[in-house]
């Protein structure tokens, strides 16, 4: 409990910087009243804090559809007395009018997203956003946008009327990775997909066993991925280190991740070996769990590799063809791309999902970049590599990035209530990873952005 509280002191923070700015950028003489101190304040918001988060994360194992956010957003806006408008993209607004003699302030817009499927990290900016939503006073006109999403596709706010954006708002985009940031810029993003023909057969060995990791934290691929572990390459890698060992084998099954945009949570690969080589793919297995644990065990994480003996599948794919399966995937671009002079991450790849279908099989992955180059230069590098493997390749997908002014006076007055709140100096540093500020500009350009990616220590 104590760590939970030292949480939300700390996401607090970004929540009164976020009300400290509206307050202060809509002027009304009144008498001059005694503030409280803002560690008080802090604390204060912070238990406002915990407790709608606790009602949001009432329903974490219960959710599996965003119709069940978007009623439950829709539900507590009626049950406030909220006035709030919902489209059939899923997009849930939230108007509340200016307070009396602020009528002329530049109204604020806060786009918050939602997404079943990051239910747990989505959590911490739906809770900042309601609390602000229930607790703003002394503001001009504020507008909350609650946008569905499906793993970072951004099509709920692709499809969001530009009617409820005010001509001239500031507008803060909320977002949530394992990186923190405050920015006035973020990457474009490319998605691919890659198929490979595959032939089965009856199996020729006869001992089948099964791999699984899993409890991986899952979310958008950001700045942080040197540090994530990829359960997909992970696998591939054991794969590769029996190869090495001679140990023959044939692949049944892989398969990792749910959302080609997304982090992979967990993957599992079943795989066939020659009795006579048990006792050695056993020794070698041991020596690779105990590795792994050392390397990413500890009393915090939930991430869990293990084998074991599991039924012998009807059908493998053949053994060639699982060879260049893992060839492809070892050279297959994962992990950094690029780095600037200063050691900042400017693109990055990440292998999100992998299934065997029928006669194929489909490997998913993300690029993200803050460089038009650098990303066209992925594309035609997944491209080559795909020809050279005989592999198939499609683009399926992309997203614009974005940059906001410097000098932007919107910027510098958030600057100057994150100074008022934390007494340290703002600095806006890039996202690698895409933001919904991109998809918001698009839909009326006179708007005043920045983008606060959410996590527990910003």
């Amino acid at each position: 409990m104590i760590r939970k509280k030292y949480t939300f002191l700390l996401i607090s923070a970004i929540l009164i910087v976020i009300m400290v700015f509206t307050c202060a950028c809509a002027h009304k003489e009144t008498k001059e009243e005694k503030e409280p101190p803002a560690e008080e304040k802090k604390s204060n918001a912070a238990e406002k804090l915990l407790a709608y988060h606790t009602d949001i994360m009432d329903s974490a194992g219960v959710v599996t559809s965003n119709e069940q956010i978007r009623d439950y957003l829709m539900n507590w806006a009626n049950y406030k007395g909220i006035p709030m408008t919902c489209d059939d993209a899923g997009n849930v607004v939230y108007s509340i009018a200016a307070s009396d003699g602020y009528e002329g302030s530049v109204p604020t817009v806060i786009v918050c997203p939602y997404d079943y499927k990051q239910y747990d990290i989505y959590a911490e900016p739906i809770t900042m956003a309601l609390c602000i939503a229930k607790n703003n006073n002394g503001t001009g006109k504020l507008t909350l946008v609650f946008t569905p999403e499906k793993g970072n596709n951004y099509t709920g706010i692709q499809s969001l009327d530009s009617g409820c954006l005010d001509e001239g708002a500031n507008v803060i985009c909320l977002n949530a990775a394992t990186r923190g940031v405050y920015s006035l810029r973020s990457g474009a993003c490319s998605t691919f997909r890659f198929t490979q023909s595959i032939k089965k057969t009856a199996p020729s060995y006869t001992r089948a066993y099964s791999f699984t990791i899993s409890g991986i934290p899952g979310g958008q691929p950001d700045a942080k991925i040197e540090s994530h572990l990829n359960p997909i390459v992970q696998l591939e890698t054991v794969l590769i280190a029996l190869q090495t060992h001679n140990i023959s084998f044939e692949l049944a099954e892989f398969t990792g991740g749910t959302d080609s945009l997304l982090y992979a949570t967990s993957a599992h690969a079943v795989i066939v070996i020659d009795a006579d080589k048990e006792t050695v793919f056993l020794e070698r297995m041991d020596k690779m769990i105990t590795n792994f644990n050392e390397q990413y065990a500890n009393d915090t994480s939930q991430i869990v590799f293990q084998y074991e003996p599991c039924q012998m599948p009807s059908k493998v794919i053949r053994e060639s063809d699982g060879k260049r399966l893992i060839s492809f995937l070892f050279t297959l671009l994962d992990g950094v791309y690029y780095k600037d002079d200063n050691g900042i991450v400017n693109s990055l790849n990440s292998i999100s999902k992998i299934r065997v279908k029928g006669k194929s099989v489909v490997i998913n992955s993300v690029a993200y970049s803050l460089d038009p180059l650098s990303l066209a230069e992925i594309e035609e590098n997944e491209e080559t590599l795909c020809a050279l493997s005989e592999i198939g390749y499609e683009k399926t997908g992309s997203i614009s990035g974005w940059e906001a002014p410097e000098d932007m006076p919107f910027a510098d007055a958030i600057r100057k209530a994150y100074r008022s709140v934390t007494d340290k100096k703002l600095s806006y540093h890039d996202s690698v990873a895409t933001t919904s500020a991109g998809c918001v500009q698009a839909l009326k350009s006179d708007l005043n952005i920045i983008s606060i990616t959410v996590n527990s220590n910003i």
